[in-house]
């Protein structure tokens, strides 16, 4: 399970048992009810909060994707804030059945992080990438930069990155997530040969987006 839900799973778990325990005493319609919508609760964040263990080979030929979900864009970008010049641009939207972890795409330094406040539009929409909430991590490895962008979507306002400036990183390793729902956006080189199209299914630490 992922570390930052355990809380919400204990408090879940624990109004589950208190008013289990008081439906099962007093009984009544109003206990039996908060019962059933709290043993759902529980089940939902247990499930949204899993954290399976990937095998993840390490390959500095290529980039990662980060998160599990579907491709909602590839294309050509232009970066002025790390990459500085002509790139590509692949964004994953995750919905609230994925797995959340975020991982490392390409092993290096981190040289960039910057929290960008912002609004809570869908996700799924395109002016998600440039005006919701997101957090900007850089990472360089030799002459090779890769911006990546944890977007947080309209259920989404929790982004969780455990990163530091300066700190090496290894490729499909964890650092951190989006709670309920959101998108994450990699910038990659220009000179990157893409290997996911629009549609795509991704899985986290093994989805190879682009070759260098």
């Amino acid at each position: 399970m992922a570390r930052e839900g355990r809380k919400i799973i204990f408090i879940a778990l624990g109004f589950f048992f208190i008013f289990g325990l008081l439906a099962g005493v007093k009984g009544g319609i109003f206990w039996m009810g908060g019962s059933i919508f709290f043993c759902l609760a529980f089940l939902f964040v247990l499930f949204f909060f899993r954290d399976p263990e990937r095998e993840v080979i390490p390959d500095p030929r290529v980039i990662l994707a980060p998160a599990d979900g579907r491709v909602v864009h590839v294309g050509d970008f232009f970066d002025e804030r790390f990459l500085k010049g002509e790139a590509k641009k692949v964004d994953v939207f995750m919905s609230l059945f994925n797995v959340h972890i975020n991982r490392i795409p390409m092993s290096g330094t981190v040289r960039l992080l910057q929290h960008l406040p912002g609004s809570f539009y869908s996700a799924f929409r395109p002016q998600a990438s440039e005006r919701n909430e997101q957090m900007l991590i850089g990472i360089q490895n030799g002459e090779t930069r890769v911006l990546l962008k944890q977007v947080a979507g309209v259920m989404a306002r929790r982004i969780v990155c455990r990163l530091q400036e300066g700190e090496g990183v290894c490729q499909g390793e964890r650092f951190g997530m989006i709670k309920f729902g959101s998108r994450v956006e990699v910038v990659l080189p220009k000179s990157t040969i893409l290997r996911v199209k629009v549609g795509d299914r991704t899985r986290g630490g093994e989805t190879i987006l682009g070759e260098l």
